[in-house]
């Protein structure tokens, strides 16, 4: 894809976009090559996503995918501001991140005392 572009040779420049250019300098020692080499370990953790599916905030339930991409950025990017490569979405992330928040400690507890009452 588009890091591919940056880390292998032979791609027109209009490809080489500068965010992977940026992941490209974080991550690999030597580019372009044809044998690129990681500056170390890279972990990368999947899991198959359906609908009904409930993101990291259980609270909201249902989670669309798009949603819960924005919401691991967010936390990403509040716990590891400086390591985070990923640039989309992290302001929007950060806001969001806040009105999650908010909502789970204000509203949680309202919906709780009306629901006991």
């Amino acid at each position: 894809g588009d890091l591919s572009a940056v880390i292998c040779p032979g791609h027109p420049e209009d490809k080489k976009r500068n965010k992977y250019k940026k992941w490209a300098r974080a991550i690999f020692e030597n580019y372009p090559s044809y044998y690129p080499t990681l500056k170390g370990n890279i972990y990368f953790w999947i899991g198959a996503w359906k609908k009904g599916s409930q993101g990291i905030f259980s609270e909201f339930g249902d989670t669309p995918l798009t949603a819960l991409e924005y919401q691991l950025i967010s936390v990403a990017a509040t716990l590891f501001p400086n390591d985070l490569l990923n640039e989309e979405g992290v302001n929007r992330g950060r806001k969001m991140l806040w009105i999650i928040w908010l909502t789970m400690y204000i509203v949680n507890p309202i919906f709780y005392l009306v629901k006991t009452r």
